[in-house]
């Protein structure tokens, strides 16, 4: 019989969230799992205008790395993308992962990366993140509205 192969990454999790941090290889979240992000507004002049500041969340990603693949460079992609499928931003990167002294050989890591953003969102919809690690790919779905009584005036 053949050896199997050596697995590969995975992402384990995507959350959209207010708030991610990940210190010491533990994820903190708060406001996860919502699925709305609301447009920031804020008064700029003194007739009652108002103008569009960045709405800020986060995504919590968890990624097993096999054993294997600890001490490489592995390369992160992450869009946000309108239901059209138009790209409103795009991040991008690599990490590495070192060996936990106290893992066995063949044991995988769980990474957690936090990444925080601030985008300005141009309408109200629904918005698709979409996280690419390795070969692996995970998308995940958030609508973007406006606050409720918000007046625009028309421009």
């Amino acid at each position: 019989m053949a050896p199997s192969p050596a697995p590969d990454l995975s992402i384990d999790y995507l959350i959209i969230c207010d708030h991610a941090e990940a210190p010491n290889g533990k994820m903190y979240l708060m406001g996860g799992g919502g699925g709305i992000i609301p447009r920031q507004w804020a008064p700029t002049g003194p007739d009652g205008e108002v103008g569009q500041l960045p709405s800020r969340f986060a995504l919590a990603i968890g990624i097993v790395v096999p054993y294997t693949r600890t001490h490489q460079e592995i390369p992160v992609d992450v869009r946000v993308v309108d239901a059209d499928g138009k790209p409103l931003a795009q991040v991008g990167g690599t990490f590495r992962t070192a060996l936990n002294a106290l893992a066995s050989p063949g044991t995988s890591a769980l990474v957690p990366i936090a990444m925080p953003l601030a985008l300005l969102f141009p309408a109200t919809g629904t918005y698709v993140v979409k996280v690419k690690i390795g070969d692996e790919e995970r998308d995940a779905s958030f609508d973007v509205l406006d606050p409720p009584g918000l007046k625009l005036s028309a421009s």
